[in-house]
C-alpha cells in the first residue's frame, strides 16, 4: 500500500507542479492550452508504465531491506502511507499570484 501512496504521491506532485509552470509561461493562452492538453495526454499515455517501473523498484528496494535483515514492521514505519495533502493545502493557502510569479521571476 505504501508504494502505491508513493506513487499517487509522485505523481499528484508533478502534475500540480507541470500546472503552475505552464499557467506562469509568458506565452498566449492558446498555446498553454494546447501545451497543457499534449502533455497531459503523453502522461496519460505513459503513466501506467511509469507507475509499473516505480512500483518494481520500490518492491525491489523492499526486497533488498528485508534480505538484509530488516523487518516487513521497520520499514511500514517509514513508508508514508498517504499524500501530505494538508501540508500542500497550507503552503499553497493564502500566496497570491502576484507573489509567486514574484518568486518564479515572472512579469505579468
Amino acid at each position: 500500500m505504501g508504494s502505491k501512496s508513493f506513487t499517487a504521491g509522485l505523481l499528484f506532485g508533478f502534475a500540480i507542479g507541470a500546472a503552475i509552470g505552464y499557467l506562469f509561461m509568458p506565452e498566449p493562452a492558446a498555446e498553454v492550452r494546447k501545451s497543457l492538453y499534449e502533455k497531459s495526454s503523453e502522461v496519460k499515455r505513459t503513466a501506467p508504465e511509469t507507475v509499473k517501473r516505480q512500483a518494481q523498484s520500490v518492491a525491489d528496494k523492499i526486497k533488498e531491506q528485508v534480505s538484509e535483515g530488516i523487518s516487513v514492521e521497520d520499514l511500514k514505519e517509514k513508508i508514508p502511507t498517504q499524500v501530505p495533502t494538508d501540508k500542500i493545502k497550507e503552503r499553497i493557502q493564502g500566496v497570491s499570484v502576484e507573489e509567486i510569479r514574484a518568486r518564479l521571476g515572472k512579469k505579468e
